[in-house]
């Protein structure tokens, strides 16, 4: 019998999902539902016979995670809990409180087996069930909400906003940039971040004429990880 696979939620302290940040979490029990929702905004026409026209597309929203899962301290579950009260600090540290060192909370990899789900926390909820007679909690029902997260390029690739067919190699000249290409290119200067860590750069600033940077196709990569 294959030994029993359990959800696990990693955090990270950057958006591109390498840094790891804290110890992961491990479910105790699994979901035994997950909801996974997924949601098109569009703009209304007018008043005046809109009914009659198809709304105008505006763009993806935010893919939305929602489970629920146990702690239980009672010793009825396999690999009782301790201390709930502990390890529900050990999991707001990781998901809910604020990482000094980005001045915001970790962003989150939640897995399971195939199941892969990259977002943030957006809320969570405890119902405590269950008391000993000295007050402490036994048994406490958590149900968590999350709204999922791509990097810049994955989610150009994904609207297909963004379509360069062809990857470039772009030469240096004196007066010239990364974020200028990059709004040449892809529309959109910002992504001079990815571009330089795709490059090797340690910034997108100050680079000597006569380097030769490539600046890969977003239809083809959708993803730059360097």
């Amino acid at each position: 019998m294959s030994e029993l696979l359990k959800m696990t939620i990693y955090a990270f302290s950057n958006q591109e999902f390498t840094q790891k940040s804290g110890k992961e979490f491990s479910l105790q029990v699994n979901p035994s539902t997950i909801k996974y929702g997924k949601e098109i905004a569009v703009t209304k026409t007018g008043p005046l016979g809109g009914q009659f026209r198809a709304p105008k597309y505006s763009h993806h929203e935010n893919i939305s995670l929602n489970f629920e899962t146990l702690l239980d301290a009672t010793g009825v579950l396999s690999a009782p809990v301790k201390d709930i009260s502990e390890k529900v600090d050990d999991l707001e540290k990781l998901v809910y409180d604020i990482n000094k060192e980005i001045h915001r909370p970790n962003y989150l990899k939640i897995s399971w087996g195939t199941f892969i789900f990259n977002g943030v926390l957006v809320s969570i909820n405890y119902e405590y069930t269950l008391f000993a007679p000295s007050g402490l909690p036994l048994r406490v029902k958590i149900s968590f909400s999350f709204v999922g997260y791509m990097e810049k390029m994955q989610a150009a690739r994904k609207e297909n906003k963004l379509s360069p067919d062809m990857s470039r190699i772009v030469t240096i000249k004196a007066g010239d940039s990364i974020p200028k290409y990059c709004n040449e290119i892809y529309g959109d200067a910002s992504y001079c971040y990815e571009i330089a860590k795709h490059n090797k750069l340690s910034s997108f600033r100050n680079i000597k004429p006569g380097t030769e940077l490539m600046f890969p196709s977003l239809i083809r990569h959708g993803r730059i990880t360097g």
